[in-house]
C-alpha cells in the first residue's frame, strides 16, 4: 500500500494564521459604534447650560456647540461605566446648536436657546450706622428672594439672600482703612449695586457714639457710649473742649457751660478727632448775660453721700427727699455718673427714669 504524502507548513505560513486570529478577535472586541450617542440640554435662566446623554460605556464624547454667529465651543467628556455623560458650561443669551459625537458615529444636531435675564431691581444701600467700628451692618433693599454677591475690594467675600420684602442685611467685619463693597445678582452678576465705600475704624479704637444733649440754661450735658474704661474727647465747634471717662460699662458723660447761640459738638476716641462719631448740633438760649465757653476735664461730683437705692425709689422721689425738690433729680444722676467714672461700685444712670434696687448711687449735698 502506498503511504499518503504529508505536506509541511512552513514557520512563516503559521505566524500569518496565528497574526490573522489575532487581528478577527481585536476586531470583534472592539467596542461597537454603530449606535450613535444621544444628546439633552437643559438651560437654567441665569445662563448656564447641562448637556446629557448616553454613549458606548467608558467612551469619549466630543460636544460641538454652535453659536447663531458661527463661533463654535468644543467640550470633551467620558461616558461612565454605565454609559451615561454629563457637562455643563455657561452660555450668553441666544440660540445654538448642540452635536455629540464618539467614535465614528454622531447625534443628530439639537437646537437650545439661553433667555435673555429678567430684569432686576435695582440693588441698594440704606444708611450706614453711625460707628464706624466693625462689625459694620449693611442692608438694604434688592430683588425679593434672590441671592447676593457680597464683593469687597473686588473679591467675593459672602452671599446673602433677599427676604420676601426684598430686605437684605450683611455684618461686615474688615480690617483697618478704607473699601469698596459692592453686590451683584447671583444669577446676574452684570446687575450691581452701586460701589459703596467706607472706612473702617481700628480695632481696639472704636467710634464713640453720642447719645444725648441735655440742657439746663447754659449748663449742657454730653452722654453716650464708648469702648469701657477708654477716653472720650469732647470737640465743640471744631475745638477740642475736654475729655471725659468712658465706665466699665462704656458710659461717659460731660458737663459744661456754653455761650448762648448754635453750636456742633463731636465726640472722638483720639486728640485727633480721627476716629469720631457723627456731628450733632444743639443751640443755648441768650440769657441775661451768656456763660462762656469753659474747657474743663473729667466732670467731679459734688460734696454729699452715697445711697443704695430701695424698691419704690425713682429719682424725683429722692431728689424731693433729700435734696429739697424734685426737679434736682438730674443732680443726682451727674454726680452719681460722675462717682462712676473712677469708682466702679457706682451705678451708671443713663435713663432718669430707670434705677434698680440694690445700685450705689451718689445724692449730693443740699
Amino acid at each position: 500500500m502506498r503511504a499518503a504524502r504529508r505536506f509541511p507548513i512552513s514557520y512563516d505560513y503559521f505566524k500569518a494564521l496565528v497574526a490573522l486570529v489575532l487581528l478577527l478577535l481585536i476586531i470583534w472586541s472592539w467596542p461597537k459604534s454603530s449606535t450613535a450617542p444621544t444628546a439633552d440640554v437643559q438651560v437654567d435662566p441665569s445662563g448656564a447650560v447641562t448637556f446629557s446623554g448616553s454613549a458606548a460605556a467608558g467612551s469619549q464624547v466630543k460636544l460641538e456647540v454652535t453659536a447663531g454667529n458661527g463661533v463654535k465651543k468644543r467640550i470633551e467628556v467620558n461616558a461612565d461605566s454605565f454609559g451615561n455623560w454629563l457637562a455643563s458650561a455657561k452660555f450668553t443669551p441666544g440660540k445654538y446648536s448642540l452635536v455629540a459625537a464618539s467614535g465614528l458615529s454622531r447625534s443628530q444636531a439639537l437646537e437650545f436657546e439661553v433667555p435673555k435675564p429678567a430684569a432686576y431691581q435695582s440693588i441698594i444701600f440704606n444708611a450706614l450706622p453711625q460707628d464706624a467700628a466693625p462689625p459694620l451692618k449693611l442692608s438694604g433693599k434688592a430683588q425679593p428672594g434672590e441671592e447676593l454677591i457680597v464683593v469687597v475690594d473686588g473679591e467675593e467675600k459672602a452671599r446673602v439672600r433677599a427676604a420676601a420684602d426684598g430686605s437684605w442685611s450683611y455684618d461686615y467685619s474688615g480690617p483697618v482703612g478704607g473699601h469698596v463693597i459692592q453686590l451683584a445678582y447671583a444669577a446676574a452678576p452684570d446687575v450691581t449695586s452701586e460701589p459703596l465705600t467706607l472706612e473702617v475704624a481700628g480695632a481696639g479704637r472704636p467710634a464713640p457714639r453720642l447719645a444725648k444733649i441735655e440742657k439746663r440754661g447754659a449748663e449742657v450735658t454730653f452722654s453716650g457710649q464708648a469702648a469701657p474704661g477708654s477716653v472720650v474727647y469732647v470737640w465743640l465747634d471744631g475745638g477740642l473742649l475736654g475729655e471725659a471717662d468712658a465706665d466699665s460699662s462704656g458710659g461717659w458723660f460731660f458737663k459744661t457751660t456754653v455761650a448762648a447761640g448754635n453750636h456742633e459738638v463731636m465726640i472722638s476716641s483720639d486728640e485727633a478727632g480721627e476716629v469720631s462719631s457723627a456731628p450733632g448740633s444743639f443751640s443755648v438760649a441768650a440769657a441775661a448775660e451768656s456763660a462762656p465757653v469753659t474747657r474743663q476735664t473729667k466732670s467731679e461730683p459734688n460734696s454729699g453721700q452715697p445711697y443704695v437705692v430701695k424698691e419704690g425709689d425713682w429719682l424725683t422721689k429722692l431728689a424731693r427727699d433729700y435734696l429739697g425738690s424734685e426737679s434736682r433729680f438730674a443732680e443726682i444722676r451727674d454726680a452719681t455718673n460722675a462717682k462712676a467714672a473712677s469708682d466702679p461700685s457706682f451705678a451708671t444712670i443713663e435713663d432718669d427714669n430707670l434705677i434698680y434696687p440694690g445700685e450705689k448711687i451718689w445724692l449730693p449735698a443740699r
